[in-house]
Order: structure tokens, then C-alpha cells, then sequence
């Protein structure tokens, strides 16, 4: 069944028409455009970020440290209404449950901490090359500074800690 009847068409017609009809894309499609190609842009933009931060030479993301044989992490990066985290290193260091000798390995400088442990229990250190074999060490802390610290470096004290049969306490700052 047919509802309207079919109707000639000539060509004439049908220039006619579509000189007449001036279709203008809305300004809808500019703004859907517009958001879809924010969205590529973030994902790239997030893409491309952790891709750098990954070939990165120094910690960027202390989460993706890998703890394996570490008794303790204590994150001190993300304590809030603090703007500096280290100054809470030393109690860090001197509370602990375990007694004896500790050392303290840090790649960055360990100055000012020297200065507020002034106990010959704590050695400070930037590498385990630099200690002495004939100290007996109860626990090693090693302190991991977002930005500043190099992963190279924390993995070959990480293989030299291996050594030491002894609990393993890192410090992120």
C-alpha cells in the first residue's frame, strides 16, 4: 500500500533544490570535535608521561619501587601539612624496635642528619662500598628521595644489602 503517490522528478527540479537548501554544520558538531579531541589529547598527554617517567633515571612514582626481602616501608612522602618529610628522619631512625648498630644509606647529602643523630650507633652512609666490613650492623635503613634518588643506584645497594643477613627498613620521602 502506498500513502502518497510517487511524483516525476526532473533534473531541472533537483538543481533547484539543492541550490536552495544551504546546510551549515551546526555548531554541535564543533563542540563534540572539540571534546573528543580533548579527550585523545589527555590520554596521550597521560601516555606520553608514563612512558618518560618510566625511562627516567630517578624515582618519580616511589610506588613503583619494588620491595622484596624489606622488613618496613615507612612513606613519609604523603603526610600531609609537613613541607619538609625529612625532618622526621631521625625519630624514624632512632625508634626502632631493634637494638645494635644501624646504618643509614642515602644517595643524596646526609649533612643535617649527621647533626641531629649524634648517637655512635647510627652510620651514615651514601653507598655500602664506603663501609668497613668489620662493623655488625643490626638493621640498614635506606632512604628514598622522590626525584632525587636514581634507581641505578637503589638496586645495586639493594644487591650489596643482600649480603648482610639483616632487616631491611626503606624510607620514602
Amino acid at each position: 500500500y502506498l500513502l502518497t503517490k510517487p511524483k516525476k522528478v526532473t533534473l531541472e527540479e533537483q538543481l533547484e533544490n539543492a541550490e536552495t537548501s544551504d546546510v551549515e554544520p551546526s555548531s554541535v558538531n564543533y563542540i563534540l570535535l572539540a571534546l573528543v579531541g580533548i579527550i585523545f589529547a589527555f590520554i596521550g598527554g597521560v601516555v606520553i608521561s608514563v612512558i618518560l617517567s618510566f625511562f627516567k633515571k630517578e624515582f618519580v612514582f616511589t610506588s613503583l619501587v619494588h620491595f622484596k626481602n624489606v622488613n618496613k616501608v615507612i612513606d613519609l612522602s604523603h603526610l600531609k601539612d609537613v613541607e619538609d618529610p625529612s625532618e622526621y628522619l631521625p625519630q624514624v631512625i632512632v625508634q626502632s624496635s631493634i637494638k645494635g648498630e644501624k646504618l643509614v644509606l642515602s644517595q643524596t647529602s646526609l649533612t643535617e642528619l649527621g647533626s641531629h643523630l649524634k648517637s655512635s650507633e647510627v652510620t651514615l652512609a651514601s653507598s655500602l662500598l664506603q663501609i668497613q666490613s668489620n662493623h655488625d650492623f643490626k638493621e640498614a635503613i635506606v632512604i628514598i628521595e622522590k626525584n632525587k634518588t636514581e634507581k641505578n643506584w637503589y638496586h645495586n645497594q639493594k644487591i650489596l644489602l643482600e649480603n648482610y643477613n639483616i632487616p631491611i627498613k626503606i624510607v620514602l620521602l
